[in-house]
């Protein structure tokens, strides 16, 4: 489908997409990765609009990984053996999250809620028009959003057992909507020289060491969802 403009719309079951695969698809619609994608190629989706992902569900990742490897395919699995799947989870988990990335797009919607708990994850952003990540409520371990995006969401996100900076973003504009961040040191750097930053809903932001954000000319809006004002409670 590679330089198709006319293309709007894609249906099947599709597990994997080959590199440039819809690069120049410049007409189709928000383009959705299930949680049952295994692989995405370079520039798969180079300059479609919109992107967006359920990254790849903890079940369909445990099935790859056993599938491409016979001797951990087994019914009482061994301490090591049990470390060794959990570690090839969260390699295959981080490559889908980096394709996705890396896939050419200029806004990315990104869920991360149904992969595997308990993986570490860095989420890389380069400069891109837009990126949302999604976390569906949940707790995530020492998870890293790094984004270079003109504008970052970050959504139902809780961030535990952090030992670096879990959200260090250059974007001018940033959304946080219901995110509790708790960090030793920095929980969140905004380097721009001067940053939007919109709140929606109850968002919780903690350091123990007296350095919770860190940002220069920050304009705080507060948006109104459902007749409720958005909150930002710091602490440190």
């Amino acid at each position: 489908f590679k330089d198709c403009s006319s293309l709007k719309q894609i249906s099947g079951r599709i597990t994997r997409i080959g590199g440039e695969a819809f690069s120049g698809c410049t007409a189709l619609e928000a383009f959705n990765i299930s949680s049952t994608i295994t692989e995405i190629g370079k520039d798969a989706f180079k300059n479609v609009p919109t992107l967006k992902v359920s990254v790849i569900a903890a079940k369909t990742a445990e099935d790859v990984v056993k599938a491409q490897n016979a001797d951990l395919t087994v019914e009482d699995p061994t301490e090591e053996q049990k470390a060794e799947i959990q570690k090839l989870i969260k390699e295959l988990t981080q490559s889908i999250i980096d394709s996705a990335i890396q896939s050419g797009a200029s806004n990315i919607v990104m869920d991360i809620s149904e992969t595997a708990d308990g993986i570490r994850l860095d989420v890389n952003v380069p400069a891109i028009n837009s990126f949302e990540l999604q976390g569906g409520g949940k707790s995530y371990s020492d998870l890293k959003l790094t984004s270079n995006a003109a504008t970052t969401t970050v959504s139902k996100i809780k961030i535990v057992d952090s030992t670096r900076v879990p959200l260090e973003l250059s974007s001018k504009n940033v959304i946080l909507q219901t995110v509790n961040v708790t960090a030793p040191s920095y929980a969140m750097l905004l380097s721009a020289d001067s940053v939007n930053l919109t709140i929606r809903s109850d968002n919780h932001i903690t350091s123990n060491s007296g350095k919770a954000i860190v940002c220069s000319d920050p304009t705080i809006i507060s948006e109104m969802i459902e007749n409720v004002s958005g909150t930002l409670d710091v602490s440190g």
